[in-house]
C-alpha cells in the first residue's frame, strides 16, 4: 500500500512539472496548480474528514493519508503465518485458460 502510495505522489509530480513546463502556461494555469497543491481545489469530491483524536483532515493529502491508514487497518490479517483456509469446491467445472482482449 505504502508503494502504491508513493508511485502515485511521485506520478502526481511527473504530472504537475509537464503542465508547468508546457506550452502556454499562463497565471491562471501557475494559481490553479497551486491550489491544487495545496488541496485547496473546488473540484474536492471528498469532504472534510474527522480523525479518531476529533481533529479535521482537510488538505488532499491529509485525507487520502487518513484513507489509506483505515484500509491498512482493515485489511491486516491477524495470524499472516497461517496459510489460508482451504475452500470446499462448489462446482464440477474448472476454468483452465482466461483469454484478456
Amino acid at each position: 500500500m505504502v508503494a502504491t502510495c508513493e508511485w502515485a505522489m511521485n506520478r502526481w509530480e511527473e504530472d504537475l512539472k509537464k503542465k508547468l513546463h508546457g506550452p502556454g502556461v499562463g497565471n491562471k494555469t501557475l494559481w490553479s496548480l497551486v491550489k491544487e497543491k495545496q488541496g485547496a481545489s473546488c473540484q474536492d469530491v471528498i469532504p472534510p474528514l474527522t480523525r479518531q483524536d476529533g481533529t479535521v483532515a482537510t488538505s488532499s493529502m491529509e485525507k487520502a493519508q487518513l484513507i489509506t491508514n483505515l484500509f491498512a487497518e482493515k485489511m491486516r490479517v491477524e495470524h499472516p503465518h497461517l496459510p489460508p483456509p482451504s475452500l470446499d469446491q462448489q462446482y464440477e467445472e474448472i476454468v483452465t485458460e482466461v483469454k484478456v482482449t
